[in-house]
């Protein structure tokens, strides 16, 4: 939808809420006030919640990270420790290059890949999951606006039925003024 078309369709729906809010009873407002309230205590309980499961999700991260700094530690370390059995070849160098030969392997073969990569995979799922947790929450606090710009928009209406209905008993209050001193002439 082009940005002057969206316009216009939100000043012509804004319009007829307007016109709706203006047939409302006093009555009928507190009870959206009230509408408004227990949606805003819900939306921030939801909102409460999605934050213990980041801060939940935020703690799995940095183990999963500890974790897959640990296994590429480990992994370093063994390598260096392999590369300096120098000493150790020249006693039996067909068991230790046997023994060399499969630590390499295992280090740069599937088994490592594998547990690498799903620690990779894993970080990549909580970074994504936290996104879409704190883009919920966004969208909560958006909501938690509407409702308090609705319970303005109401509490005006309520002041705005209460100086008519003021208006009113004072016009009335002058009408039976006017009837009592036309009926004592």
């Amino acid at each position: 939808m082009k940005p002057l078309a969206t316009e216009l369709l939100l000043l012509m729906v804004n319009s007829k809420i307007e016109q709706e809010v203006k047939k409302m009873t006093k009555s009928q407002c507190y009870n959206e006030i009230s509408r408004n309230r227990q949606l805003i205590n819900q939306y921030q309980n939801e909102i409460n919640t999605l934050n213990r499961e980041i801060r939940e999700l935020n703690d799995t991260k940095s183990k999963v990270s500890t974790l897959k700094s640990t296994l590429s530690s480990c992994k370093n370390t063994s390598v260096n420790r392999l590369s300096s059995t120098s000493m150790v070849m020249r006693i039996n160098s067909k068991i230790v290059n046997k023994f060399c030969n499969n630590m390499n392997t295992l280090f740069a073969g599937a088994e490592y890949n594998s547990v690498n990569n799903g620690l990779a995979n894993g970080l990549t799922r909580i970074e994504e999951e936290i996104t879409r947790k704190q883009n919920r929450i966004r969208t909560l606090g958006n909501s938690i606006d509407n409702c308090n710009n609705t319970i303005s928009n109401m509490n005006a209406t309520i002041r705005r039925i209460e100086a008519q209905e003021r208006e009113e008993a004072r016009r009335r209050a002058e009408e039976r003024r006017r009837a009592e001193s036309a009926s004592n002439n």
